[in-house]
């Protein structure tokens, strides 16, 4: 089961959203802040974070280039009502598979996350490494 962190500072929205992908068969799990947000992925082990932009601690296009920094191959996804070409350059230069504006459009969000990772990249092994990079790697 894929574990996925919602991070919402608006408790209606977060637990729409919590429901919506339990719905859905995720394992969900729930942050109204960047700090803990950061501490339940390390926590959890978590494989996918939708993050609304707007934090009371820092931007949510913030705390996916510090997740992506400690875990490169997590699956990011940003939300934002403040949508300029600012925010969407950078949530993709830190990280972002996708932006969405609000409000959701709930079927493309659901679709966005269903859909697999990239080829060419190895899930849950102990180091997440590119396909590419083990081949090269066992060459040597």
């Amino acid at each position: 089961m894929r574990k996925l962190l919602i991070v919402e500072d608006d408790l209606n929205s977060l637990n729409g959203l919590v429901e919506l992908f339990v719905d859905e068969g995720y394992r969900v799990f729930g942050a109204r802040n960047a700090t803990t947000a950061m501490q339940t992925v390390s926590a959890y082990d978590i494989d996918i974070v939708l993050t609304d932009y707007c934090l009371p601690d820092f931007n949510g296009v913030e705390l996916i280039g510090e997740l992506k920094r400690k875990n490169p191959f997590l699956q990011c996804f940003l939300f934002t009502a403040l949508l300029s070409n600012e925010v969407i350059q950078n949530s993709f230069r830190f990280g972002a598979r996708r932006v969405f504006h609000k409000p959701l459009v709930l079927d493309e969000l659901l679709a966005a996350v269903a859909e697999p990772l990239p080829s060419g990249y190895v899930v849950r092994t102990s180091n997440n490494y590119p396909v590419a990079n083990l081949l090269e790697e066992e060459s040597q």
